[in-house]
């Protein structure tokens, strides 16, 4: 295997456990020239969107080296807590998963099990270019398996699931939790009901020491997730990205060319 398929240790893990806050962004286009970009413009991860964006198996081969290439991990959104998609993920290089829909003790030990090697888990060995830490005890060590908690369920069970063994992280989908509370859809996450639940999250990922992230829908949310003690965050994405400098390139066009028209 390449030298440049292993690695001592695992940068991302390294700076969830130092407390400090971690940022990413999303991979939602299948291009290595995107993701190539968004390595390299100084994220601490990027997460690349196999579940709702446009990524699929295929094209994680070539996206995660790209992203690799750019300077920063990647991390797999996986479209369902399947433990031969998380397998897989982590056989092609990735840092580690972040699996869906995550409700209770059983989903949680379901997914950690599937990133770590026996006798810790029941992942099959057999990398075709994943990270290798120096041996299976090490490489169960610094892999990264993220829990999203985005269900009243999962809420119910926050505490079980933060607890799991293997469970290196929470990850708030605020979203999907306001509608399985029967909660409208609100980017703001302004409903006291969804604050609340999701302090409740962020707690008892404080109690077992499991870092707890959530989405920033725009930047001026995160100064108060910082403040309330999330350990890691994702701000916009490619997509989101070029539509928005184009959309602001485009406006300021059209004012000049008003204002020369005048």
């Amino acid at each position: 295997m390449p030298d440049t398929f292993t690695a001592s240790t695992n940068a991302l893990r390294e700076k969830l456990t130092s407390g400090s806050p971690v940022f990413g962004t999303f991979c939602s286009i299948p291009h290595v020239t995107s993701a190539e970009a968004l390595g390299g413009a100084g994220f601490d991860f990027v997460l690349v969107d196999a579940q709702h964006g446009a990524p699929t198996f295929d094209t994680l081969v070539q996206l995660i080296p790209a992203i690799q290439l750019g300077g920063a991990p990647s991390l797999i959104r996986l479209p369902w807590n399947d433990p031969a998609l998380a397998m897989r993920a982590l056989d092609l290089g990735a840092a580690g998963v972040v699996v869906p829909l995550i409700s209770t003790r059983q989903d949680a030990e379901r997914a950690a099990t599937a990133c770590r090697y026996p006798p810790s888990g029941i992942r099959s060995f057999g990398q075709v270019r994943g990270l290798s830490y120096g041996s299976t005890a090490a490489t169960n060590d610094e892999v990264l398996c993220i829990a999203m908690i985005e269900t009243a369920e999962g809420l119910e069970n926050a505490d079980a699931i933060a607890s799991t063994p293997g469970v290196d992280g929470i990850f708030i989908g605020p979203v999907d939790l306001a509608l399985s509370m029967g909660l409208p859809v609100d980017f703001t996450l302004s409903d006291p009901r969804l604050k609340e639940a999701m302090t409740a999250i962020l707690e008892a990922g404080q109690r077992h020491d499991c870092p707890v992230g959530m989405p920033l829908f725009g930047i001026g949310m995160a100064s108060g997730a910082i403040e309330a003690g999330y350990r890691f965050m994702t701000a916009g994405g490619d997509g989101g990205y070029i539509r928005m400098g184009a959309m602001g390139d485009i406006t300021k066009l059209r004012e000049i060319a008003d204002g020369e028209n005048r």
